[in-house]
């Protein structure tokens, strides 16, 4: 009897040690094409003026050129991603993440730096929905949010470490004249490098085999079907993304031009704000939704949400600040905020609609949140600017406030479309929930 017993706290132990193996690896996955979304951060300046681009050209160039390979890529990957070999996927996955830095250091002319952000967008796409659904599949609901924190960690920290690594770079390679630029950013393409032979560890677990019942027709009927709970986390998590697309590419900008800083301090003070707002968000918001479906159920969850959304409209006033460091704490602030409403949406969403069904969620929600937050919030605040003839900074304030009340009042708004449902039990509830919200009638 004591054989089998330590049999038994061995294999579990290991297994546990296994799940965890490969919510490292994912995570590094999703830090490697998350880094090269911001690789233009501490450099666009540069870049811009080198190049002779106007603001709406990098605009452009940031938005668009990145959100349409990814809307149209994540929603097919969704509907096949049960039925892809995962090694070979995350390897190509880091391959391309690893040409977009290097075809746009090497671009001569926007239409080429245009193409190496599309191969950015792609590699972006495929990432998250394959390590999201991974994840899934790997961690129950009692332990999605804590899950999901570890992988929103990764894609957090990687914006940081752009801002910041690309702000060091691109002073050493000043002596380099006007096209410092470009080795900076061929350089912040090293630390990927050794993520590309770590993708061969990841294995695919026994839930994404293929399987008949993830026939495109029946994902959508299964969406429709979960319409009432799915439109407003959909519509709220959109005007989070716009808000936080516009801070992530006018970021950097607007402290510049506002506080006349040199790129080093812009980099280091959105690195250190990105940094400290990426941990904390996460590190509270992945307990935060275990403890409101635990407690409470989704309704619960959804009334928490609202109170966030309404609490960061303060932090939206960050780019109108008088100084730099009072911007700096209020950017802060409204980063995290924003990672907590993002951490506890994605696992509640997660929760409330059936396995099958995910994948092709997290497609959807990635074409989303592509389209606004990289290619309409950059569009949204340059317009803005030129609309108003004010400043940047004033538009970008205009654009986080505005974007954090709307949030609020969908959350609030779409409360008693979620029963108070909870389930205290891991496994045994995830089964419950979805059919119960797809029957419930407010």
């Amino acid at each position: 009897m004591k054989g089998t017993a330590t049999c038994a706290v061995t294999e579990s132990d290991a297994h546990v040690a296994g799940r965890l193996a490969q919510l490292f690896l994912l995570s590094a996955v999703t830090l490697a094409t998350t880094f090269c979304r911001f690789e233009f951060g501490s450099i666009q300046e540069a870049m811009q003026r080198s190049l002779a681009l106007t603001d709406t050209q990098v605009a452009w160039l940031q938005g668009p050129a990145t959100a349409v390979p990814m809307a149209l890529a994540a929603i097919p990957l969704g509907l096949i991603v049960y039925r892809l070999p995962r090694r070979p996927l995350f390897f190509g996955i880091i391959l391309a993440a690893l040409a977009g830095i290097g075809i746009a250091a090497s671009a001569p002319n926007l239409l080429v730096l245009a193409a190496a952000r599309s191969i950015t967008g792609l590699a972006i796409a495929a990432s998250l929905v394959a390590a999201y659904a991974m994840v899934c599949d790997i961690f129950g609901p009692a332990q999605r949010g804590r899950a999901m924190m570890v992988l929103t960690l990764s894609e957090v920290i990687a914006g940081p470490a752009a801002f910041a690594l690309g702000g060091i770079l691109l002073t050493l390679s000043i002596s380099q004249g006007s096209a410092h630029w470009r080795s900076a950013l061929l350089w912040m393409g090293v630390p990927l490098v050794p993520i590309l032979p770590l993708t061969l560890l990841i294995r695919t677990p026994s839930q994404s085999l293929p399987r008949a019942d993830v026939a495109a027709p029946d994902n959508w009927r299964g969406l429709w079907r979960y319409r009432a709970v799915i439109g407003p986390l959909l519509l709220a998590r959109t005007m989070v993304w716009i808000a936080d697309g516009a801070v992530l590419i006018w970021g950097a900008p607007t402290f510049a031009r506002q506080y006349q800083l040199s790129p080093g301090h812009v980099g280091a003070i959105l690195g250190s704000s990105l940094l400290i707002a990426g941990l904390a968000g996460p590190l509270l918001g992945g307990p935060l939704a275990d403890l409101l479906y635990g407690s409470g159920g989704p309704r619960r969850a959804m009334i928490a949400l609202a109170a966030l959304s309404f609490l960061s409209v303060a932090g939206g006033l960050f780019p109108i600040m008088p100084d730099p460091s009072l911007a700096a704490v209020f950017l802060t602030a409204f980063l995290a905020t924003g990672y907590i409403i993002a951490v506890i949406a994605t696992a509640l969403v997660t929760i409330v609609i059936p396995e099958t069904l995910r994948p092709v969620y997290l497609g959807l929600s990635i074409t989303v949140g592509a389209v606004f937050s990289i290619g309409v919030a950059p569009l949204v605040v340059s317009w803005l600017t030129e609309f108003l003839q004010g400043t940047l900074a004033s538009a970008l304030a205009i654009v986080c406030i505005i974007a954090s009340l709307l949030t609020s009042l969908i959350f609030a708004g779409s409360r008693s479309s979620f029963p108070p449902l909870h389930a205290p039990n891991a496994d045994s509830g995830s089964q419950d929930v979805p059919s119960a919200i797809a029957s419930f009638e407010p």
